[in-house]
């Protein structure tokens, strides 16, 4: 009987233990006002406008559940907070808050507030009312464990797209891991460890058994997960985490808040320090992430759209697939992220080395109570104008000008009463007539041409094109019938060349003058490969070389008339002195 009872008391206590640290730990979803969805609204707008209804989609499903973990915290002051990632509540305005009891039952705290987030260390910390119960917090204790230490990751990851509890075990793989993607080694070291760690543990505690009453402590947040290898997470560890809550907390002095603005910036200038003009920076992507971080969610939504619509465009690839890449995960990112591509861009038009003296900063900086400007001089006559917003207790970039080239300086909370019909470049101080644009990805075109050949053969042919654009070529195929004029004018000597049925593939290169939404007008020049049913043999026998030239207009946004012309040559490759010239005309759909 008493071995029994020794049994069922030792199965019994860790069970105690894990009710009790499933307390301390919560599901965290992020919620985002009525602005920053009407914001949202107009990228998948302006994305569907622009014929990129794929990522116009992902703005519209930005509205769908997502989630993370976080932890119950006791303040000196006894006031209790929720310690959480902050990119799990990366662009949102609240966030709702959910604890699942032992006993099954569920606490929920709706629209908590975000006080502080610390982009650069990934940390947040979010306000729990007065008036709410938390039964347990959890203790941060400022110890790097060992390596091969025991540890515990506690979260609520992902299961069937629904947040399910999960406490796990592991060990400190390496103490102090230097990972520059992730965070500049020279302020921090991370914790890499063993212990599960899967989409919605972000957030979630790093844990170490210790003596006091929950059993556990917190020794790190549980941030990244590395996918090319296995069992390799990361947390960010806890003095790093005690320093931001002490921060946060805090009240901040104005003469802090000048510091703090001028560390900012000079941490900003910083990423700039490895570039290299003079060949492809491979690093620029992960520069450009990291930029991101210091950009306030309100910026200017129209003026990213356009740049992101550029990267999309004009960017190398690496670039086109990292804005691809966040456009699938988090579209407002990619806002961001083409900002920050921007911004990079055109700090180089004007320094080859930014940088910015604290002695520069003190006599150009305005600071007005949470907002904040300054003139920075970058080389002998370029200078770069700054504003930043003091929100969630950190500075973050909400505008910048260089010599006129970009502003960004309203918020999405302003209604934008812009005519977007116009060109869009009213920012630059200098209205452009147009843009390099593709006008459409796909083009259905019936084609008339009047062909001559030099045997004095005439021909009016009448050809079905099908192409593929991209922003400076097509491709494509055709197929049509030649009528010889021969069959119903008697003068005309000649079948001629291309009469009966022919059909071919084409390449075409091209030049899309965007002048408004609803008018393009784009010279081509294009090549032909072309076989002809011979009437003798009843094959495709004759095999042609074409070279054009002409212009397609388009009229209409979406799906778009469009009008081409132009001249073409023709070489009969079997002998090369059968030639045809033709002028043509014809009329689609561009979609």
């Amino acid at each position: 009987m008493k071995k029994h009872l020794l049994s069922i008391l030792f199965f019994s206590i860790p069970l105690l233990i894990f009710a009790e640290i499933k307390d301390a730990i919560c599901i965290v979803e992020p919620k985002y006002s009525k602005a920053t969805l009407e914001a949202m609204q107009k990228s998948a707008k302006f994305f569907k406008e622009e014929y990129y209804d794929d990522i116009s989609e992902e703005f519209k499903e930005k509205e769908l559940k997502r989630f993370g973990s976080g932890f119950f915290y006791k303040h000196s002051d006894n006031s209790v907070y929720i310690i959480t990632n902050a990119h799990v509540i990366n662009n949102a305005d609240f966030a709702d808050i959910t604890i699942e009891h032992s006993n099954g039952q569920k606490t929920q705290i709706k629209d908590s507030e975000i006080i502080a987030v610390q982009p650069e260390f990934d940390m947040a910390v979010l306000a729990v009312p007065k008036n709410t119960k938390i039964n347990e917090t959890l203790e941060i204790v400022s110890v790097r464990p060992k390596d091969g230490s025991e540890i515990w990751s506690a979260g609520y990851p992902s299961l069937g797209n629904e947040p399910s509890w999960q406490l796990g075990k592991g060990t400190i793989t390496n103490r102090m891991t230097k990972i520059n993607e992730l965070v500049n080694p020279e302020k921090i070291t991370l914790l890499q460890h063993s212990a599960p760690v899967d989409p919605g543990n972000s957030g979630g505690p790093l844990l170490i058994k210790t003596e006091n009453a929950l059993g556990y402590a917190v020794v790190g947040i549980n941030t990244w997960k590395a996918f090319f290898r296995q069992s390799a997470n990361f947390a960010m560890p806890a003095e790093a985490i005690k320093d931001f809550i002490g921060e946060a907390l805090n009240k901040t002095e104005d003469s802090h808040k000048k510091q703090s603005l001028y560390n900012r910036l000079d941490d900003l200038f910083g990423l700039f320090s490895d570039y290299n003009r003079k060949k492809k920076d491979s690093e620029q992507i992960i520069r450009d992430r990291k930029i991101t971080r210091y950009i306030s969610d309100s910026f200017d939504v129209k003026q990213a759209n356009k740049l992101l619509l550029d990267i999309l465009q004009t960017a190398r690839r690496d670039v086109r697939k990292e804005a691809l890449y966040l456009c699938s995960s988090t579209p407002v990112d990619a806002l961001k992220f083409s900002i920050a591509y921007n911004l990079e861009n055109t700090m180089y038009e004007s320094a080859d080395k930014p940088s910015i003296s604290k002695e520069d900063f003190d006599k150009n900086v305005k600071i007005s109570g949470n907002t904040a400007a300054i003139l920075i001089g970058l080389g002998e006559k370029a200078k770069v104008h700054f504003e930043f917003k003091y929100e969630k207790n950190s500075w973050l970039l909400t505008s910048y000008n260089q010599e006129g080239k970009l502003t960004a300086n309203k918020t999405k909370n302003q209604d934008d009463t812009e005519d977007e019909d116009s060109s869009g470049e009213e920012e630059s101080g200098k209205a452009k007539s147009y843009k390099i644009e593709a006008p459409y990805l796909s083009l259905i075109l019936l084609d008339y041409s009047f062909e001559s050949d030099s045997e004095g053969g005439k021909v009016s042919g009448f050809d079905i094109n099908y192409s593929y654009s991209f922003k400076y070529a097509a491709l494509g195929g055709f197929v049509g019938f030649g009528f010889p004029h021969s069959l119903i004018n008697s003068n005309v000597k000649g079948e001629g060349l291309l009469a009966g049925l022919r059909s071919g593939v084409f390449i075409q290169g091209q030049v899309p003058f965007k002048f408004s939404k609803t008018f393009t007008l784009m010279p081509y020049a294009d090549f032909r490969l072309l076989l002809k049913l011979s009437q003798q043999s009843g094959s495709f026998l004759d095999p042609c070389g074409s070279f054009g030239l002409g212009v397609n207009v388009k009229l209409g946004k979406n799906t778009a008339f469009v009008i081409s012309t132009g001249y073409r040559f023709t070489v009969n490759f079997k002998n090369s002195k059968q030639t045809v010239h033709a002028v043509h005309i014809g009329a689609g759909l561009g979609f």
